[in-house]
Order: structure tokens, then C-alpha cells, then sequence
């Protein structure tokens, strides 16, 4: 159904959130769902806009600004990507009232985010990864280390514009140290910023463990797409230094250029590669270790599912995420030490009590990151938004 704003109750304000991006149930739209679904109840209303919704994910609070036939019309004719966020933040702006809060992923227009504030609607902007000039940086340099033409698709345009969304905000939402520190370096004031995190659905991940024998061999778990950021070219090379008894599976695709970088690696009989799939249960449950030796990121989602599966977690600063401590939950390594990723490598290969203590570790800490945890504390700073504060 195309959007119409709903009549409400006197008095009452809505939290109106918007991400321009396909609802689908997974990544950040499946994060914005799990918010959301917690908000309900709350002293105010709560909408989701989007340009399009999968129906398995559909929810009473959802907005669409087209009926769903149009929409694939909209996608067939390629008109999907600028057309709908252009029709979708118009409708938004005939909706909004006073009193209203606007709650804004990426993506949105400069332009959107200036018509909001010239009507005094204040905004909270979810920052999900670094500032863009420090993501530009970071993975400048590792496109050079790679001897690869940096192909990120951040310029320092993108930069200046983000900069302008963040003097724009009232509140910004930082999912880990690292964006939380990049802002900062960015001149963003201190009081803008409410430092969070994201978190895993407990009750819709399901993890089945079977005992591990004498005669086991390791499973290390790498999910993520494979890319210079996620650092799975100093990950495979690492690998192949370390010359473990155990075996590598990578899950996602692989961009072209590493994959041809790497074609060495990926063709050992020890690593395997396997397509993305959208549930993920059983090769948590079939992993030894996580790996993430990413470069540049917010605070990733498959970091958290390590962590409620049980999995102890090798990973870079970055892929921590802010919530995996060194010789706590895993190891922590900076993805260019290429001495301490092998001697992590086989740290971890060759213990499995450190595994077994690390990973219980990792399983206690997922209980603070349920998004039932992270979703009360959202809502508490939302009810504080709304009394003023």
C-alpha cells in the first residue's frame, strides 16, 4: 500500500525513521527493524519509510511511498535507486509534524536533511561506520599496500557533504569507539554524539554445537564480502604463512580484483569459499574460530552472531566492532601485523582449551548485545529526546 499519513491521537509525536534502501531483513534494514519492533509501546508513535518492503519482513509501522506494483515497475526501469528516494523523502516531508523526530540512515539526501532543520525537526542520524574522510584514508592505504587502484567510491565530495548532515543532527548514533572517536577527529561536538552499539535477534539464531573429537580439525569462519575492506587479502596471505592443521571457510562474494589477487589462496585444498546465504545458523555452529581482519568498519553485525554462537574471535580493531576484548573474548591483532596474525593463527589452531575459555567468554558477552539489551537502551534515549533532553 502507498503511504498515507495515519491520523494519530492528539498530542501524540512519532519517532519517523527513514532509510532509502529495500527492506529486506537483513543488514541495516534488519537492524532498523529490531529497533523499531522494540519501540513499540513507547509514549510515541514509530514508522519505518522505505522505498520498498519484502513481505516477509512487513510490519504495521512500515511506510512505503508506492503501491508495491509500482514499485517494480519503478526497479525494472532502472528508476529505483535516486527516483524512489526522491519520492520517498518528499512524501516523508508532507508527513512530518512539529513535535515529530526524524531518525535518518544513510543514504538520504543533503537537501532532505536541510528542509528538516529549516523546520526546527530535529534529527538523530545513525552513523554506521567511520567518517568518511577517515574511511577514505584507511582505505586508501590499503588499496596501495595491495598495489590496487583504490576502488572504495568515496570521495572527498561524499566527505563534505557528510560533514554538513553532521552539523545538521541533534543527536548522532555511534555504533562503536572507532566511529565514535572518527567523529571527534571530525570537529563533532562531544554533546551530539550517544555512543551504542547494534546486536543479534537471540530468539532467531539457533546454533547447534557437536562435540568436537580427539581427531577434530579447526574451522575458522570468515562472513563477510570479500574486499579490501574487510582485509581478506592480508587474511588469505596470512593463512598460507602460518601452515595450520585446519581449514578456512569463506562466506560472500569475492570482488573481482581480489579474487584474482588472491586465486593462489583461494585455490588451496584448506580454504573453501562459499556463497552468502541468509541464514547462517548451522556454519556458526559448524566454526571453531571467527576472523575478521577488516580495515575499516562500524560495528559488524557478524561480529555479534560470533559472539552468540560462542566462537571465539580473532579479528582486527575494527572487526571487534567495541565489543571483543583482547585475551577476553579472542585475540585482537592490527590487520598488517603479520607476525602476530600467524602466531594468533596458530595460537588458536593448536589450543583447544583457549578456544573452549575463550569462546565462553564470547557467549557471556552476547547476553549484554541481545537487541532486547541494546533496544531498551535506544529507547531509553529516545523517551529523553522526546521530554527534551
Amino acid at each position: 500500500m502507498p503511504v498515507s499519513a495515519p491520523r494519530r491521537p492528539a498530542g501524540r509525536r512519532s519517532l519517523r525513521v527513514a532509510f532509502p534502501i529495500y527492506c529486506s531483513g537483513s543488514a541495516i534494514p534488519a537492524c532498523i527493524l529490531a529497533v523499531c519492533d522494540r519501540l513499540q509501546g513507547a509514549a510515541f508513535d514509530v514508522e519505518y519509510w522505505a522505498p520498498a518492503v519484502e513481505p516477509a519482513v512487513q510490519r504495521p509501522y512500515h511506510r512505503v511511498p508506492l503501491p508495491r506494483l509500482a514499485t517494480r515497475l519503478w526497479y525494472r526501469l532502472g528508476l529505483a535507486e535516486t527516483g524512489l528516494r526522491d519520492l520517498l523523502e518528499r512524501r516523508y516531508l508532507a508527513a512530518v509534524r512539529p513535535g515529530d523526530i526524524a531518525y535518518l540512515w544513510p543514504a538520504l539526501s543533503l537537501e532532505f536533511f536541510e528542509r528538516l532543520a529549516e523546520r526546527g525537526i530535529p534529527i538523530v542520524l545513525e552513523r554506521v561506520n567511520s567518517h568518511r574522510r577517515n574511511s577514505m584514508r584507511v582505505l586508501d592505504e590499503a588499496y596501495r599496500r595491495l598495489g590496487l587502484p583504490a576502488n572504495h567510491g568515496i570521495t572527498m565530495r561524499d566527505a563534505d557533504i557528510e560533514s554538513r548532515k553532521l552539523a545538521l543532527a541533534t543527536r548522532v548514533f555511534c555504533p562503536s569507539p572507532l566511529v565514535h572517536r572518527s567523529l571527534l577527529e571530525q570537529g563533532v561536538p562531544e554533546h551530539k554524539l550517544f555512543h551504542t552499539s547494534y546486536a543479534w535477534e537471540s530468539h532467531d539464531f539457533h546454533v547447534h554445537r557437536t562435540p568436537r573429537g580427539a581427531g577434530h580439525v579447526p574451522q575458522f569462519l570468515f562472513v563477510a564480502n570479500g574486499t579490501v575492506r574487510k582485509g581478506l587479502a592480508q587474511l588469505l596471505d596470512y593463512w598460507a604463512a602460518a601452515g595450520l592443521r585446519a581449514r578456512l571457510r569463506i562466506v560472500g562474494p569475492i570482488e573481482p580484483a581480489l579474487r584474482e589477487r588472491c586465486a593462489r589462496e583461494l585455490a588451496r585444498p584448506d580454504v573453501e569459499h562459499l556463497p552468502y546465504r541468509k541464514r547462517l545458523d548451522d556454519l556458526y555452529g559448524e566454526a571453531d574460530v571467527f576472523v575478521l581482519p577488516s580495515h575499516e568498519e562500524g560495528s559488524p553485525l557478524v561480529t555479534y552472531l560470533a559472539l552468540g554462537a560462542g566462537l571465539p574471535c580473532l579479528v582486527s580493531p575494527a572487526g571487534a566492532g567495541g565489543v571483543v576484548e583482547d585475551r577476553v573474548h579472542g585475540l585482537v591483532r592490527d590487520p598488517y601485523d603479520e607476525v602476530g596474525w600467524i602466531s594468533a593463527l596458530r595460537e588458536l589452531a593448536g589450543d583447544a582449551e583457549l578456544r573452549t575459555r575463550l569462546g565462553a567468554a564470547a557467549r557471556a558477552q552476547a547476553e549484554r548485545y541481545t537487541w532486547d539489551q541494546v533496544g531498551a537502551r535506544r529507547r531509553a534515549e529516545f523517551e529523553r529526546l522526546f521530554a527534551g533532553g
